[in-house]
């Protein structure tokens, strides 16, 4: 019989143990190496991907044209005083006044809140600074802003009497300038920014109230500046020759304006107590805007 040598087999085994060994750990590094490769080339392509292209430069004067549409919500409100007139009296509030007409009904019909919408179109102006991929800027614009809108309301009297307390209240705008801030990020010849700012419109607005119980009547009417304020953003891409093609949406908050009027009696009695309104303005703002760098 053939005789077997264990001391052979078990150095035979152990030298190919090892060999296997090396080679893995020579793999093991090769491919560690290789992903660490990867990983540097994947980021250094990001970050020139993401880097801004020096043959696109956003710092400086700009000017040019927009348009675009309005659409948004006026909320208005009324009230009458209880004392200075004779047609309410200190008794005529609340669910359990027994008067006719209550200071409730001009209340209730004069709480509204309606749609606004319109088109708009202007000039814009400003300056940007640009620092490596980062962007800061100071904008100007002044629109035609048409932004108008109605409502109406009926409401049954408190007292039950078959009678009702209507209000019809309408708002308009012609025009709104805004001085804002522009904070963007840039990638070659694209532009992403947020901006805000002030914002000042021409708000008017007119109520006109009836009860049906009497007859009585109110008209009132105001018109006046409103300092509010703005903030929004956009996209811009610049084009050969320097000019700046981009959309704007803005969202715009208007302060109230407000009036004081008494009511007309129908016996033409003494006057009556005075009435108070007061309407604002919340509007959004979509516009294409065209410029030129300077």
């Amino acid at each position: 019989m053939l005789g077997f040598d264990h001391s052979k087999w078990r150095r035979a085994t152990s030298h190919s143990a090892k060999r296997a060994l090396a080679t893995a750990a020579l793999i093991a590094v090769g491919l560690n190496a290789g992903s660490a490769i990867g990983a540097a080339s994947a980021a250094d392509m990001a970050v020139k991907a993401f880097a801004a292209d020096p043959s696109y430069n956003w710092t400086g004067w700009y000017a040019g044209l927009n348009a675009g549409g309005d659409w948004g919500t006026a909320n208005s409100s009324m009230s009458a005083d209880l004392v200075g007139g004779n047609f309410f009296g200190n008794d005529c509030q609340g669910p359990a006044s027994e008067c006719t007409v209550n200071v409730e009904d001009v209340a209730r019909a004069g709480r509204q809140r309606f749609s606004t919408s319109g088109f708009t179109g202007g000039f814009q102006g400003g300056y940007n600074w640009q620092s490596r991929n980062m962007l800061l800027g100071v904008e100007a614009d002044f629109e035609y802003f048409r932004s108008v809108g109605s409502g109406s309301n009926s409401v049954p009297l408190i007292s039950g009497v078959p009678a009702a307390s209507v209000a019809n209240i309408s708002t308009s705008t012609d025009w709104l300038f805004t001085l804002r801030s522009r904070a963007g990020l840039v990638q070659n010849n694209w532009l992403f920014y947020a901006t805000g700012g002030l914002a000042v419109t021409q708000l008017r607005a007119a109520w006109n109230w009836r009860e049906t119980a009497f007859g009585s009547t109110e008209n009132a009417s105001t018109s006046s500046p409103r300092f509010g304020w703005t903030v929004g953003g956009g996209v811009e891409t610049m084009l050969p020759q320097n000019w700046i093609l981009g959309v704007e949406y803005l969202y715009i908050n208007i302060p109230g304006v407000s009036v004081h009027t008494n009511p007309i009696l129908p016996d033409a009695g003494p006057p009556a107590e005075s009435f108070n309104h007061d309407v604002d303005l919340q509007t959004n703002l979509v516009c294409v805007r065209v410029s030129k760098k300077l």
